[in-house]
């Protein structure tokens, strides 16, 4: 038994750092920076958050020194889930849609090409179903930054408006990509190839009620 309290007591220490402390009368523990890091939004095969507030980008989150020693393995399950009829989406149009958690953005090009990405923008998690498509492109409705349909690469300027303003709210993160999800059609129905598994992986990844600073993709909180 006192092997497991010092080893509990040593992994505390590690994760924590000297960071924690108090605040009001409430008893939250702020965490340290150690223990907050986000890794940045990452693209899949198709373009595939996560920090923004979605949780794919969380789910590519840094492991903690609790983990190191209590475990917390993620793993995949990829599936294709339905999300709309093909009548429900037209050229130009800009469908919001929420898949296993998970705040996507079904795009149909002008072309009717149709894509999905993250209804998060990778700046600071405007949502983007208010933006504009155009030329293969999503267009944030902030700041209007393009990103490219296809891989959710920045295309253009990162954060060009409004003059001067937008530029200097583009410092507070550097240029990311935009998180995009494999899209089929299976007869009249559109699929999108999304993780079963990001809430799962996504509790595994922090320490519940201390590091709880990531939002869910919805905007709200575990």
């Amino acid at each position: 038994m006192k092997c497991v309290c010092h080893l509990l007591v040593a992994a505390l220490a590690a994760g924590l750092c000297s960071g924690a402390r108090m605040r009001g009368g409430l008893g939250f523990v702020s965490p340290p920076p150690c223990l907050t890091q986000r890794a940045s939004l990452v693209v899949s095969d198709a373009g595939q958050l996560g920090v923004s507030p979605s949780l794919y980008q969380a789910r590519h989150a840094p492991r903690t020194s609790l983990q190191a020693v209590f475990g917390g393995k993620t793993t995949t399950a990829q599936e294709w889930k339905a999300v709309l009829n093909d009548d429900e989406i037209a050229a130009g149009d800009l469908v919001p849609v929420q898949v296993n958690g998970l705040n996507l953005l079904l795009v149909a090009d002008t072309d009717g090409s149709i894509y999905c990405v993250a209804n998060v923008c990778p700046h600071i998690g405007t949502p983007l179903e208010q933006g504009e498509v155009k030329d293969g492109k999503v267009i944030c409705p902030l700041h209007r930054t393009a990103f490219s349909l296809e891989k959710g690469e920045v295309v253009g300027e990162w954060c060009p408006f409004p003059p001067l303003v937008g530029p200097l709210t583009g410092k507070l993160r550097p240029p990311q990509n935009l998180a995009t999800f494999p899209v089929r059609q299976r007869g009249r129905t559109i699929e999108v190839l999304v993780d079963s598994n990001t809430k799962a992986n996504f509790e595994k990844n922090y320490w519940k009620g201390l590091l709880d600073a990531q939002g869910k993709a919805d905007g709200s909180y575990y």
